[in-house]
């Protein structure tokens, strides 16, 4: 049968009605029980029974120390109840720490997986733009340049009569409508011609003390300007003022340091 431990307050009270005094030391506790096994097992007189009349007076008269055991016990057993919940407490506690620990941990470790993911994702993507880019620097290279394109262009036009007929029937043209509109705009403005490249002309950089490989000619076809900007822009074929030199596509935004050549090939 189970009974529930003794209160502070029954505590108190048992220790008061017992008295003061040393608790029951072992010996003692077995010497009561042994004499509780006489009482129990001996031969009981049907009327006057003193035996047991002497061994009951003389455990009564014991039971005091024997009490103030009990309570010291039940007081004991109080303090590691208590104890015991204590431990408890702070057991649950740290084991919900411990859990709590765990799953910060495992979150930032999932974390640090994730940056990591995207981090080798940027890696790769760099390098295949890398690698991209340096096919395109190979690929332009082997490209022939602007001046190399113009210069065929211009030998193919040299090379077929019909085109270059062509060519220098616009270049007529154009010259005829630009000294037609440079005179009507001289006239009518009382200015002379602008100081700007005029189709259908050729132009130098040099005087007549330049060398002529040092010398660059460029012959205007065509003069256009910036949508936006409105500056304009000399469209053309240059080369150097050696006789052997070869044509190319040319256009030129300045007009500063270029003379007009005349048909006999001196500057204006």
């Amino acid at each position: 049968m189970n009974e529930t431990p003794m209160t502070p307050e029954q505590r108190a009270t048992l220790t008061n009605q017992v008295g003061s005094g040393a608790p029951a030391a072992t010996a003692l506790v077995f010497t009561l029980a042994e004499a509780v096994r006489d009482r129990r097992e001996h031969q009981h007189e049907p009327r006057d029974d003193r035996y047991c009349a002497n061994l009951t007076a003389w455990l009564g008269e014991r039971m005091a120390p024997v009490l103030r055991r009990l309570a010291e016990a039940e007081a004991e057993a109080e303090r590691l109840r208590a104890e015991r919940d204590r431990y408890r407490i702070a057991w649950r506690g740290a084991r919900t720490r411990a859990l709590s620990t765990a799953g910060v941990a495992d979150r930032a470790v999932a974390r640090r997986e994730a940056l990591q993911r995207v981090a080798d994702d940027l890696l790769e993507q760099a390098l295949t733009a890398q690698m991209q880019r340096d096919e395109l620097r190979a690929e332009l290279a082997t490209r022939p340049s602007r001046t190399e394109l113009l210069n065929d262009a211009a030998d193919a036009i040299d090379g077929d009569s019909s085109i270059s007929a062509a060519v220098h029937a616009t270049a007529a043209l154009r010259r005829m409508a630009g000294s037609t509109e440079a005179g009507e705009k001289g006239t009518q403005q009382g200015k002379p011609t602008p100081d700007f490249f005029q189709p259908g002309r050729t132009y130098c950089d040099g005087n007549g003390y330049t060398a002529p490989e040092l010398t660059m000619i460029f012959r205007v076809e065509h003069v256009t300007r910036h949508p936006s900007r409105g500056t304009p822009r000399a469209i053309g074929w240059s080369r150097a003022g050696s006789p052997d030199s070869r044509w190319h596509g040319d256009f030129r935004d300045e007009f500063e340091g270029w003379h007009e050549m005349t048909q006999d090939g001196e500057s204006a």
